[in-house]
């Protein structure tokens, strides 16, 4: 589904893969369209969030019927996002960041909106540097991510490919 959207700043984007929308609301939503389940909690500006989102997660989509490996992979991609925005978005603009995923036939949308209107940058660490590797991370496991500009911030999100649990008939 290829539509162009456009964040609060009114700069298009085109991402490939859900409509990378997120309400904000900050409450546990749950939205189901036709063949999608839409959900998004809202966490602390802390590096204790990231522990709590893998949790939320990864019990939402093994209720879905994705495979453990592909929820360890959205996990793993879920984490490094969260992480990069407790890491790099200034207290000063701490407000809680939204987290949205979304499942669709391919895969699950996983979104992270922080107040920093800072986009994250990709970095070629050296290889006795223990950070830095997150985006690399990301690009790996997902077959696409990017960034929406937002007036008070940015979203950044990424589409994991996953695989369903084989049921028996």
């Amino acid at each position: 589904m290829d539509r162009a959207i456009k964040g609060d700043s009114g700069a298009a984007v085109k991402p490939r893969h859900g409509s990378g929308i997120n309400d904000g609301s900050g409450a546990n939503a749950v939205v189901k369209e036709s063949r999608r389940v839409v959900s998004a909690i809202e966490v602390r500006h802390e590096p204790t969030s990231a522990g709590l989102v893998r949790r939320r997660i990864g019990a939402d989509l093994a209720e879905r019927g994705i495979e453990p490996d592909s929820i360890n992979e959205v996990v793993l991609v879920i984490s490094e996002l969260v992480g990069n925005a407790v890491r790099h978005t200034p207290m000063a603009a701490a407000d809680p960041l939204a987290v949205r995923w979304e499942v669709d036939p391919d895969g699950v949308l996983v979104e992270v909106t922080d107040a920093s209107t800072e986009p994250p940058r990709p970095r070629t660490p050296g290889t006795d540097e223990p950070s830095g590797r997150g985006l690399q991370i990301v690009a790996a496991m997902a077959d696409d991510w990017g960034v929406v500009p937002l007036r008070s911030g940015k979203r950044v999100w990424a589409h994991v490919p996953v695989h369903r649990v084989a049921t028996v008939s």
